[in-house]
């Protein structure tokens, strides 16, 4: 269980949207255009108002490319839903706040970000979104192995290469057992010492 339940006074001491919004322009530089790009409908405006949310807590990273197509959507929802406060937090700087919020506990790996959790009016938990959907991440794994097999074919002289070169590698001798075996590439052993071991 978490260590203590997310208070309503913690809530508000997170930062504003608004403010994170300008750090996140200056962080990434297509953030302008997917936040112009960005639309909420009257319909789903409404839909969302009618689920009750009236508190949302964001942790995320400026780096993050799931929170940089995100976060224009919750600030177009902000805007067609005024009651919504929304803050933010960073998950590197507030790790453990970050699994309160996140309803995890302590100790448990860091929430992958974007996480959005939801409260209502009375402070009381509704719902999590995770990073992206999982239709979405599906999509993104689909299109990146379609990608890698042609980018494989393009490239394939390199890749023939250096295939070529990993093979001949992890055929080599060598006296030192490698400290990360069987990664791709590379034999079992390292050749990085010249001296025979000690015995």
């Amino acid at each position: 269980m978490p260590d203590a339940d997310f208070s309503l006074s913690e809530f508000e001491r997170g930062l504003e949207l608004a403010d994170y919004v300008r750090e996140l322009a200056q962080a990434q530089p297509d953030f302008a255009q997917l936040l112009t790009e960005a639309s909420v409908s009257s319909e789903r405006a409404e839909c969302f108002r009618a689920s009750g949310v009236r508190y949302a807590a964001l942790i995320t990273e400026t780096w993050c490319p799931d929170s940089l197509h995100t976060v224009p959507l919750l600030v177009r929802l902000h805007q067609a839903v005024p009651e919504l406060e929304v803050r933010v937090w960073k998950r590197s700087t507030d790790a453990a706040l970050s699994l309160r919020i996140a309803s995890e506990p302590p100790g448990a790996p860091p929430p992958g970000v974007p996480h959005i959790a939801y409260w209502d009016a009375a402070f009381r938990e509704i719902g999590h979104f995770r990073e992206r959907p999982d239709s979405l991440t599906a999509y993104l794994e689909e299109e990146s192995r379609n990608f890698r097999t042609r980018l494989r074919m393009e490239q394939r002289e390199r890749v023939r290469s250096e295939t070529l070169a990993g093979l001949l590698a992890a055929a080599s001798t060598s006296s030192e057992p490698s400290s990360r075996p069987g990664r791709p590439g590379t034999s079992r052993r390292s050749s990085a010492r010249s001296t025979p071991t000690q015995r």
